[in-house]
């Protein structure tokens, strides 16, 4: 696709009194290799395919964007877990987002916030990567505080920790706009009494997460031990102890999953979500009668009867008219009977 002196331009090319932005002039190199001697040649060199020249007004690329913050910073709490990228973005493996929407907020472009320290002094600050890890560092710079927690002035209630979720930007899950006042706060002596007493809120983890030494067990055991007791419904008196609520407590807990496990082996993801579930009881079993005659009739009128709560036991199915108790023969026949009937008799009930 090189164009010589010799040939005449192509009918969309920019004349050459005008500055060109992706066309190819007879002194510029089509492609990354070396010219070529040979003159008039329309096909690209073999193996390779020619790139458009660059323009020289072209914008700066932002190399600070791609580059993964180096381990072992942030004083004392240390910073990411080892074996954790902050810079690329995870696949789903078990949580949705906790940031719905578009995540992109002005690739390429600078994020202006301004800093507000514990004095009143006010510090101009660029982000270039747009991560909580970004702000939590310059913030520490700029105060001088081994683990400081920021807070958006305009917006008490801004979800300042979500963006500890890889691949999400801070812009959209704070909420900011540019020139937005952000006040920076002391957090180790808070965090270290509220993690004595137990009411160490999640939200509060998120937003210092990328700070903390993540390789320490007593961290990843406190956010599991958490998690299973909002999964359960068992934590109504330390939410309000803690002045937060469940909700948005899971919200936190899933961005810090995906922040902790998100890039682990699949083993290693599986086994986390093995240790949220419900502790099984030996005779917490769900009793589910179904008649044989009406077989998918009663199974589905008794499947309804139960609560989301009995649908997570284990179930036990008894055949009305049958004396056996179930050992896992009546449980394995009913969901072998329930799918082989399913198709074929559910218009019928309609």
């Amino acid at each position: 696709n090189e164009v010589t002196s010799n040939e005449a331009p192509p009918s969309n090319e920019v004349p050459s009194n005008e500055a060109p932005s992706n066309e190819v002039t007879s002194n510029e190199v089509p492609s990354n290799e070396a010219p070529s001697n040979a003159q008039g040649s329309d096909d690209a060199p073999s193996g390779e395919a020619p790139s458009p020249a660059k323009s020289s007004k072209e914008a700066p690329s932002n190399e600070a964007a791609d580059r993964t913050p180096a381990r072992g910073e942030g004083g004392r709490f240390g910073s990411l877990s080892e074996g954790q990228d902050a810079g690329a973005s995870p696949p789903c493996w078990s949580f949705a987002s906790t940031v719905p929407g578009d995540l992109s907020c002005s690739p390429g472009r600078p994020w202006a916030l301004k800093l507000v320290l514990p004095g009143g002094e006010e510090r101009n600050l660029s982000l270039l990567e747009d991560t909580l890890e970004e702000l939590l560092k310059e913030a520490a710079k700029a105060s001088g505080f081994r683990l400081p927690i920021v807070r958006v002035i305009e917006d008490a209630d801004a979800p300042v920790g979500l963006a500890v979720e890889p691949g999400v930007p801070l812009c959209r899950a704070a909420r900011l706009v540019h020139d937005a006042r952000l006040a920076v706060e002391d957090f180790e002596k808070t965090f270290v009494d509220t993690l004595a007493g137990g009411l160490l809120r999640l939200q509060d983890l998120a937003a210092v997460a990328p700070l903390l030494a993540w390789e320490k067990p007593e961290l990843p055991r406190l956010l599991l031990g958490r998690l299973r007791s909002l999964l359960e419904g068992s934590c109504e008196a330390w939410c309000k102890a803690a002045g937060c609520s469940a909700e948005s407590e899971l919200s936190y807990g899933r961005a810090l999953l995906r922040f902790l496990y998100a890039d682990k082996p699949l083993e290693k993801r599986l086994e986390v979500i093995k240790q949220l579930l419900p502790v099984e009881k030996r005779d917490d079993k769900t009793l589910l009668k179904v008649k044989r005659k009406q077989f998918l009739r009663t199974a589905l009128s008794g499947l309804q009867k139960l609560s989301a709560v009995q649908l997570r036991r284990q179930f036990a199915v008894q055949f009305e008219g049958e004396v056996a108790e179930d050992h896992g023969g009546p449980r394995r026949d009913f969901f072998g009977t329930f799918g082989a009937r399913l198709l074929a008799e559910l218009p019928a009930l309609w």
